[in-house]
């Protein structure tokens, strides 16, 4: 487990488990979860545990990766803590073990804890490796229905080119094109290349 500051030279807590029970590590690393995306707010006489990214969806991501990675190979689980993100990858091979039912059903409780979030869960599932982008909550923007739908699509850490936004809106090329270039006007996000090159990612 490491946890980064501004940038990915600067690790602020690095982590590693060996040795250990898998309860034990399960324990652990939602302990050191807590200290860096939990925290309490207190208004008038009631305190209220305030989550950056749900404790439910990181407990599920570990578990599937601590469940389903193969431990005969010499591979580590990697948590990768970042301020906007928790990266979680685990070597893996779902497809060979037919594990693909019971993954399934725990991408579905993650991206029912982002349901109101305008954020979402990003999955890659591949013969070797399982990774899952649990992304910070976020809800208080002001945008537009038609808008959270492309921010929702959108990612922080990936450039997406309008042939990976456009299937996945309910609207046409030119307005997803008039949107994007109205959030970018409005600060929300961030335009590189140009003409079948642009790519877009939140800021």
């Amino acid at each position: 487990m490491v946890r980064f500051g501004e940038n990915i030279s600067i690790i602020q807590k690095r982590v590693t488990f060996e040795n250990r029970s898998i309860l034990e590590v399960y324990e652990k690393a939602i302990e050191i979860f807590r200290d860096y995306y939990q925290y309490e707010e207190i208004k008038g006489a009631d305190r209220k545990k305030i989550e950056k990214i749900p404790e439910a969806a990181f407990r599920e991501a570990i578990a599937n990766g601590l469940i389903h990675r193969i431990w005969d190979v010499e591979s580590q689980i990697r948590v990768l803590m970042f301020e906007d993100r928790i990266e979680v990858v685990s070597p893996g091979v779902f497809y060979r073990l037919g594990f693909v039912e019971i993954f399934g059903t725990g991408i579905m409780r993650i991206r029912q804890l982002y349901e109101k979030s305008l954020r979402k869960p990003e999955f890659e599932v591949s013969e070797n490796a399982i990774q899952i982008v649990l992304p910070v909550w976020e809800s208080n923007l002001d945008l537009t229905e038609d808008e959270k739908m492309i921010y929702g699509i959108l990612s922080k850490n990936r450039l997406k080119s309008m042939g990976e936004i456009a299937p996945y809106v309910s609207f046409g090329r030119s307005k997803t094109t008039k949107l994007l270039k109205e959030m970018e006007e409005k600060g929300i996000i961030t335009v590189e290349g140009k003409g079948r090159n642009t790519k877009y990612s939140i800021k």
